[in-house]
C-alpha cells in the first residue's frame, strides 16, 4: 500500500506577510499604490474630517481610494463585495494594510466623494503629461487606462471633465 505524508486541515499556522512586498513593480496595484501616496495631492478627501480633537479615527482616504478603484478596476462595484475581499485577498489586504472597512463605508465614501475622485483622474492625466509618461506601459497611464476602461460602475463622471488629453500636450 502507497504510503503518504500526514497533513492536517485542522491545524493552526503563522504566516508572516510583508504586505509591501505584496505589492509587485509593473502591476496595475503598484502603479495605483504609487500613484495615491506619492503623487496625487489627497487634501480635498481630508476636508470633511472634524476629528482632531474628539472622535475617533477615520479611516485614510489613501486606503479607501486604493482598495475602490481596485476593486473597480477588477469590475468589482459591490460595497459588500469590496469589504470581503479586503477580509480574503491578499492584495487587497496589501493595499489596504490588512484594514477591513465595513461595506457601508465604503459605500458612503463613493456616493460621498465623486467629485474629489473625479479630480484624482484629472491629477493623473497631468503627472503623466508633466513626466511624459503616455506611453502605453508606464505607470501612471496604465492606471488611468485600467480604470477608465472599467468606468461603467459610475465611480466618477467622465463627461463633465474640463481637461482632455489633448489640451495637454505640449
Amino acid at each position: 500500500m502507497a504510503k503518504f505524508k500526514h497533513y492536517d486541515y485542522n491545524q493552526m499556522s503563522m504566516v508572516v506577510i510583508n504586505y509591501l512586498e505584496q505589492i509587485q513593480p509593473g502591476t496595475f496595484e503598484f502603479a495605483l499604490h504609487y500613484l495615491i501616496s506619492e503623487k496625487l495631492d489627497l487634501s480635498a478627501f481630508h476636508q470633511p474630517y472634524k476629528n482632531d480633537a474628539e472622535g475617533r479615527p477615520a479611516y485614510d482616504p489613501a486606503i479607501l481610494l486604493k482598495i475602490i478603484l481596485f476593486a473597480y478596476s477588477k469590475g468589482i462595484t459591490s460595497s459588500r463585495e469590496i469589504q470581503w475581499c479586503c477580509e480574503t485577498n491578499i492584495i487587497f489586504k496589501a493595499l489596504s494594510c490588512d484594514t477591513v472597512t465595513y461595506f457601508t463605508t465604503i459605500a458612503h465614501f463613493v456616493s460621498s466623494r465623486a467629485q474629489a475622485i473625479e479630480s484624482l483622474f484629472e491629477q493623473v492625466l497631468l503627472i503623466s503629461d508633466q513626466q511624459g509618461l503616455w506611453g502605453m506601459h508606464s505607470l501612471p497611464s496604465m492606471a488611468v487606462i485600467h480604470v477608465l476602461t472599467h468606468q461603467r460602475s459610475g465611480l466618477a463622471p467622465i463627461k463633465s471633465w474640463s481637461i482632455s488629453a489633448r489640451s495637454l500636450s505640449v
